[in-house]
C-alpha cells in the first residue's frame, strides 16, 4: 500500500475537483471519520476540535501525531483508497440527505 497523503494531495493527485473539506464530512456522515473535541493547551479553556478516522475509517488511512501535541491528529489516507472513500461518501450523503433534507 502507498504512504498516507493528506485528503488535498489524495484528491489533487487523482485530479478530483472536490474541497478535502467537503470530503472529510461526507466520511464523518459514513462513519469514518469522528470530530473530537480538545480542551486548549494555551489555558483560555476553549474548546477546539479535530478530525480522526475511526475504527471503520483506519482500513483507509491513518491517524498520524500532530507535531504539538500527541493526542491531536491529522487524517491521511491510501491514495489508491481513495475511490472506496468516495462510495462509503455517497452512501453517506444519503444517509445525511434522509434524515436531514425534507
Amino acid at each position: 500500500m502507498s504512504s498516507p497523503v493528506s485528503m488535498t494531495a489524495a484528491l489533487k493527485q487523482r485530479a478530483i475537483p472536490l474541497p478535502a473539506a467537503s470530503v472529510l464530512q461526507m466520511m464523518q456522515w459514513a462513519g469514518l471519520v469522528e470530530d473530537v473535541e480538545y480542551t486548549s493547551s494555551s489555558g483560555s479553556g476553549e474548546i477546539k476540535h479535530f478530525l480522526r478516522l475511526t475504527e471503520r475509517g483506519l482500513a483507509y488511512g491513518v491517524n498520524l501525531a500532530g507535531p504539538v501535541s500527541k493526542e491531536k491528529t491529522e487524517v491521511a489516507i491510501y491514495p489508491s483508497r481513495l475511490g472506496a472513500i468516495l462510495r462509503h461518501c455517497h452512501g453517506g450523503l444519503g444517509r445525511y440527505i434522509e434524515m436531514n433534507v425534507a
